[in-house]
């Protein structure tokens, strides 16, 4: 179920782990886009992970795909805006990891960031 939340400002619900945020009231059809793109964000997990190791590894040495995918944490998915945040990392406490993604797909993969 679909909520606005006060204190972000924002629309939110969570399916499956993953967390979805609208600036604006979300369309009728929302929560079904939301559960669409949950099962490709696990679908595509493995090349999510792939394209950040990368940025990982640069920022905090030798990381494995499984341990980043343990530490990424909850993502959090604004679908208007095609961008992924994970703001309850576990590598550090002062970090926001985010990427671009096109499509519901998560096929094409854009500007990791890692903010803090």
């Amino acid at each position: 179920m679909i909520k606005f939340d006060e204190e972000l400002e924002l629309y939110t619900t969570e399916i499956d782990g993953v967390i979805f945020t609208w600036e604006e009231e979300p369309p009728k059809d929302a929560e079904e886009q939301a559960a669409a793109a949950a099962a490709n964000y696990r679908e595509c997990l493995p090349e999510i992970i792939a394209f950040m190791l990368p940025s990982l590894r640069q920022m905090y040495g030798e990381v494995t795909a499984e341990e980043a995918a343990r530490k990424i944490g909850r993502p959090s998915i604004d679908l208007d805006a095609g961008q992924v945040s994970y703001c309850e990392q576990r590598f550090d406490d002062m970090h926001i990891f985010s990427f671009e993604f096109s499509g519901d797909d998560f096929q094409e993969l854009d500007y990791l960031s890692i903010d803090g």
